[in-house]
């Protein structure tokens, strides 16, 4: 043995080795950095790290059986032991090693203590950003008994038989939102690791969760084959897992026995004997079933064509099974918000949807989404909007960790004003669902009328980052901290950066955009009358497309415009009233104060739930009074 150590000595094996690995960790370093830069697939990292292990044998094997001599490289054993020069390969092996330590030293030295990986203030945009996602992402302690679930992997032959794989998960999820006492993460926030890289470890602490329930899905026919497993987020360690060889028929079966186990498994509530289901068994029709997958998942994307090609699925799914009620339901939630994506009609839309919601709820009392949906739409509708706080706080008893419940009821408590109401449901919300863009946006405007500004300016970065797109209403931050300069520039940056991604048709030109930041930043009258001049208002030519101008309206003091829209446009209230009517910037409390305020609430139903509910701070009866008849006033 000793006499075979020192051969593998003298044939500098062991020299080579260690240069070998050195030199390959500097290209690994190097590729890395490339590779990250370029946006490269992970698979061509994992495949280089592969050909340098593969390598790193070779290069023994070489070491063993070859030699460098002065004629050139030959077979080891043709050289004379005389004329070896392993001693002089020996010394430049040294050197080279020397030469590679220094260089892994440095780089490790620089990247620790010098490199700065985070973008310098200097270069940011003004209207970057300033939030670190993986710092906000989630701070509370990790509720024992939580869960996500992630979209189950589709290993079927037909790569198009995804929207089943994902089917199958979010029936999983919507069944362990039905156990009480567990914490299940929402769909948005589960859904946005699918397709990446990302370890089991990370994905508990982003979305604050002690396990995940991870799967795949094959289907072939009528045959189904579903894995599930169970894992511990902390350590990977797998709790329980199943492989299911079931006819599509026994789909419901499956997800009930997978909902069922994971119950038992973190909360220990229901008995063996227990024999309520979890998983409902939706229809007998799989055709049925099939349509209702495809378009569910139409409908959860929303945009572009996405909204009307799930409408048509699911029709076609109700026309199939009649009796579908969870068909009937998702249908009735489609239609209630496709005026906002699609331009549907308002009226006709929201006919549709209230005759889906009562016939799913005709069908099966027990589902909450089609209450939440009569709810919704009564706040849509504007008359009143007590009956969408009745029927929202019903969907809510049934499923209190409804993700879509807790934002649309918290919503209505927004829209009224009551702060403390709306906070508490947004928050939980956002625990259940910390991925959602929507949820940070709903708790920072929340917080930005109450004028907690850095909580306020925190959530709108992170929903900055979330959406992909720049927060506007940051610039006004900047305002209410008396940076009036710096909301200029924010509101100007922020028109360059959409006509550098969605180019310069139908928007301001950047001198226009400065005009309308100065009229409603500056304080100065000839700025605001300068601005109301504009031939073009807020990037289209009609300023009354979206519910939000009206707050771009009145920022400028342009009140009895935004009335008007408002009058002529009911259903942009509901939308306003729970984003924007309740901000503190000046020229908002000035159209609180408005004449013509009192009687727009009072025509949407405000003063009955007030009556009902209780007051908020900001508004209150006139002494003496029940505050009908706009006998009240609000700050």
């Amino acid at each position: 043995m000793s006499s075979f150590f020192s051969e593998l000595q003298r044939r500098n094996v062991f020299r080579v080795g260690v240069a070998y690995v050195l030199a390959a960790w500097v290209v690994a370093q190097v590729a890395d950095l490339v590779l990250e830069n370029i946006g490269a697939p992970s698979w061509l990292m994992q495949s280089l790290l592969l050909l340098l292990a593969i390598g790193f044998v070779a290069a023994l094997i070489i070491a063993w059986a070859y030699e460098v001599t002065p004629d050139g490289i030959k077979r080891e054993r043709d050289v004379v032991r005389d004329e070896s020069i392993t001693y002089e390969t020996a010394k430049r092996l040294n050197v080279i090693t020397i030469g590679l330590v220094l260089l892994v030293a440095g780089l490790f030295v620089v990247d620790r203590f010098f490199w700065d990986h985070t973008v310098p203030e200097s270069q940011r945009s003004p209207v970057e950003p300033r939030t670190d996602m993986a710092k906000d992402v989630t701070s509370s302690a990790v509720p024992d008994k939580s869960i996500a679930v992630l979209p189950f992997v589709n290993m079927s032959a037909d790569k198009d038989q995804e929207y089943f794989a994902d089917g199958i998960s979010e029936e999983i999820l919507n069944a362990l939102v039905k156990a009480e006492g567990l914490h299940v993460s929402g769909r948005t926030s589960s859904f946005s690791f699918k397709g990446k890289d990302t370890n089991i470890q990370e994905i508990g602490r982003i979305l604050n969760v002690a396990h995940v329930l991870e799967g795949s899905v094959r289907k072939q026919a009528n045959q189904v084959r579903i894995t599930a497993q169970l894992i511990k987020a902390n350590d990977g360690y797998h709790l329980w897992s199943e492989t299911y060889d079931r006819s599509l028929e026994n789909i419901f079966d499956v997800q009930d026995d997978i909902s069922r186990h994971v119950t038992l498994e973190l909360l220990k509530l229901l008995k063996p004997e227990d024999q309520s289901r979890l998983a409902n068994a939706m229809t007998a029709d799989m055709e049925a079933y099939d349509l209702f997958l495809r378009g569910r998942n139409y409908v959860a994307k929303r945009l572009n064509d996405n909204l009307p090609t799930g409408m048509a699925l699911l029709r076609k799914a109700v026309s199939l099974d009649p009796n579908f009620a969870e068909a009937w339901a998702v249908l009735a939630e489609a239609e209630a918000v496709s005026p906002y994506y699609t331009g549907a009609d308002h009226t006709a839309a929201t006919g549709r949807a209230l005759k889906s919601a009562q016939t799913a709820i005709d069908l099966d009392p027990t589902l909450a989404l089609p209450h939440a949906v009569i709810g919704l739409l009564e706040k849509k509708d504007g008359s009143s909007i007590l009956k969408a706080q009745i029927a929202l706080e019903k969907a809510h008893e049934m499923e209190p960790n409804n993700v879509l419940v807790l934002r649309w009821l918290g919503t209505v408590s927004q829209a009224l004003g009551l702060f403390d109401k709306s906070l508490e449901l947004f928050e939980r919300a956002s625990a259940l669902d910390p991925m959602s863009r929507t949820d940070s946006f709903n708790n920072a405007a929340v917080h930005f009328s109450l004028r907690n500004l850095d909580e306020a300016e925190r959530l709108f970065n992170k929903t900055s980052l979330l959406q992909n797109e720049t927060v506007i209403l940051l610039g006004d931050i900047r305002y209410m901290r008396g940076d009036v300069a710096g909301a200029i520039d924010f509101f100007v940056g922020l028109n360059d950066e959409y006509i550098r991604k969605y180019g310069a048709d139908g928007r301001w030109s950047r001198s226009d955009a400065e005009i309308f930041a100065r009229g409603s930043y500056s304080g100065l009258e000839s700025d605001r009358l300068a601005a109301l001049e504009l031939d073009e208002f807020f990037f289209v030519t009609d300023d009354d497309l979206n519910y939000w101008q009206v707050y771009e309206h009145i920022k400028i003091g342009n009140y009895d415009r935004a009335f008007e829209i408002l009058e002529q446009r009911p259903s942009f209230f509901a939308g306003f009233s729970s984003d924007f009517m309740w901000f503190p910037m000046e020229r908002s409390v000035a159209f609180r104060q408005h004449p013509d305020f009192p009687a727009l609430l009072e025509r949407h139903g405000f003063v009955e739930a007030w009556q009902y509910l209780g007051w908020p701070d900001l508004c209150q009866p006139d002494p003496g009074t029940d505050g009908r008849n706009g006998q009240f006033s609000c700050n």
